[in-house]
C-alpha cells in the first residue's frame, strides 16, 4: 500500500499559507466579530468574509446558496407562562418544565403523550438516555430522590431553546413528583417565540471532468458571543473553537483550486449554529441527503498542539468507523505527521460535531481535531488568538491536504457508515 502511494505525484508536504492562515485567523476571530454569535450582525458579516474569500479562490456559488450562503430560520422558543395541575395537584413551577417550540401547549387528556416513570430505584442517567431518543411527546415524572439531578436538567433545559425549521407540535414534560400514575391532567404553557436566521457559507470546486460524486471538507465559523465577564474581557473569540477550521477550509479551498488534485467535485464549508446545536449543517445535510455526497472531512479546533498525542498530529472521531480515517493515515510518511483514532472516547466527540448530522444518513463524515480534554480555554473568553501555534496548525492542513488526496480518486469509494453497529474497519 506504501508503494502505491508513493507512485500517485503528490504535492511537496507544505502547501498552504502562514500568512494567509494568520490573516484569516486574526479577523475571524478579532473583538470586531464580537464572538460571532448565530443572528447577530457580527455572524452575518463573518458569513460574507469566508463567502468573499470563496469567491475569490474562484469557488462557484452552488444553487441553494445566493451568493455562497445558504440561509436557513431556526425558531427560538422561551417559556413566558408554564401551569399544571397533576391527580389534582397544582405542580409549582419550580418542579416541573415543558419543551416544546410551538406558541402554546394545552394538554387535558393522558392519552395524548407517553408516560416514562423514573422511580426511586432508577439509574437516572441510564432512563434519561432512553426519554432522550423518543420521537414523540412524552411526560417523565421524577422520584424525588433524583431532586438534584432533576434540579441540574431544568436548569440546563430551561434556556432559550431552538429548533430547525417550522414549529413542531410535539412536547415533552418533566415534573418531580412522587406520582407513579396519571389519572388527570391539566396543562397549559406559552412561549415567546423568535425566528433567527442562520447563514451558511458553501463554495464549489467541481472536478475537471463531470462527475456527481462530492466530497466536503467544513468547520463551523459561528461561536457564542459574549460570556460573563473575566478580567474585563466577555467576547468569546472562539479563535480556537472554531475560527480554526474555518481558516483551514479556506486554505484547503486555495490548494485545491491551484493544484486540481481531487477526481471528485469538493464543497468547502462554513457551518453556522453548531454551537446551538449542530443546526446548520443539519440543514445542509437534509438538502444534500439525495446527492451523491460520499465523504465529509470536518474540521474541529486544531489551534493547538494536543497534550495527549503531542505536535505534529490530530486524531479523527469515530476512526473505526468507517474506512476513510485509516486511509488517511496510511496516506502521509509517519515521520512527517500522524494521525491517531480519537484519545477520548468517553467524551462521544463523534456525534457533537457537525459531521454527525451527515452520519445519520449513512455518509462516511468524521472530525479532525487537536482539542485537548483538559483545555482551559474552550468555550471561555480567553480562546484567544495569543493561544494559537500557527506553526503547528499549519502543519496540520498541510497534513489534511496530502493524506487526503487519496479519498478522492476516481478508484476510490469510503462505502457507507453505520454509527451504532462498530465494526472491524
Amino acid at each position: 500500500m506504501l508503494l502505491f502511494f508513493a507512485s500517485l505525484t503528490l504535492p511537496v508536504f507544505g502547501q498552504t499559507s502562514l500568512s494567509n492562515i494568520r490573516t484569516d485567523l486574526e479577523y475571524l476571530a478579532s473583538d470586531e466579530l464580537k464572538g460571532r454569535k448565530t443572528g447577530s450582525p457580527e455572524a452575518l458579516e463573518s458569513a460574507k468574509y469566508i463567502a468573499r474569500q470563496f469567491e475569490d479562490i474562484g469557488l462557484l456559488s452552488p444553487s441553494i446558496a445566493k451568493n455562497y450562503l445558504h440561509e436557513f430560520t431556526l425558531v427560538k422558543s422561551e417559556n413566558t407562562i408554564r401551569n399544571l395541575t397533576l391527580n389534582d395537584l397544582d405542580i409549582s413551577p419550580v418542579d416541573f418544565l415543558v419543551l416544546f417550540s410551538s406558541k402554546m401547549v394545552k394538554v387535558s387528556d393522558p392519552d395524548k403523550f407517553q408516560l416514562i416513570i423514573i422511580g426511586e430505584n432508577d439509574d437516572f442517567m441510564e432512563k434519561f438516555s432512553e426519554v432522550n431518543g423518543l420521537d414523540q411527546s412524552f411526560m417523565v415524572i421524577v422520584h424525588p430522590i433524583h431532586k438534584n439531578r432533576f434540579l441540574r436538567l431544568k436548569n440546563y433545559l430551561t434556556r432559550p431553546r431552538f429548533s430547525l425549521g417550522s414549529k413542531s407540535d410535539k412536547f415533552s414534560v418533566w415534573v418531580l413528583s412522587g406520582e407513579e400514575s396519571i389519572d388527570n391532567i391539566n396543562l397549559y404553557a406559552v412561549n415567546k417565540i423568535e425566528e433567527v436566521k442562520g447563514y451558511n457559507v458553501i463554495g464549489v470546486l467541481p472536478a475537471d471532468e463531470a462527475t456527481s460524486r462530492i466530497w466536503m471538507y467544513s468547520a463551523h465559523y459561528d461561536h457564542l458571543g459574549y460570556l460573563p465577564v473575566v478580567n474585563g474581557d466577555s467576547i468569546a473569540n472562539g479563535a480556537d473553537d472554531d475560527a480554526s477550521g474555518t481558516v483551514a477550509v479556506i486554505e484547503l479551498a486555495r490548494i485545491f483550486a491551484k493544484e486540481k488534485t481531487s477526481d471528485k467535485s469538493l464543497w468547502f464549508v462554513a457551518f453556522d449554529a453548531e454551537e446551538l446545536g449542530l443546526f446548520g449543517s443539519q440543514a445542509l445535510a437534509e438538502k444534500l441527503r439525495s446527492e451523491n455526497l460520499e465523504g465529509v472531512i470536518n474540521i474541529e479546533m486544531i489551534g493547538k498542539p494536543n497534550d495527549d498525542i503531542g505536535y505534529t498530529s490530530a486524531y479523527i472521531s469515530g476512526y473505526d468507523l468507517s474506512y476513510w480515517p485509516d486511509k488517511m493515515a496510511q496516506s502521509i510518511p509517519l515521520e512527517e505527521f500522524m494521525f491517531f483514532p480519537d484519545p477520548y472516547p468517553q467524551m462521544n466527540l463523534f456525534m457533537r460535531s457537525d459531521n454527525a448530522s451527515f452520519v445519520k444518513y449513512g455518509i462516511a463524515a468524521h472530525s479532525i481535531s487537536t482539542y485537548s480534554e483538559n483545555d482551559e480555554t474552550y468555550h471561555q473568553v480567553n480562546d484567544e488568538i495569543d493561544n494559537i501555534d500557527f506553526v503547528n496548525m499549519k502543519t496540520v492542513i498541510d497534513a489534511i491536504y496530502q493524506a487526503s488526496i487519496p479519498l478522492l480518486q476516481f478508484d476510490y469509494d469510503p462505502g457507507k457508515i453505520d454509527y451504532q453497529t462498530k465494526t472491524d474497519r
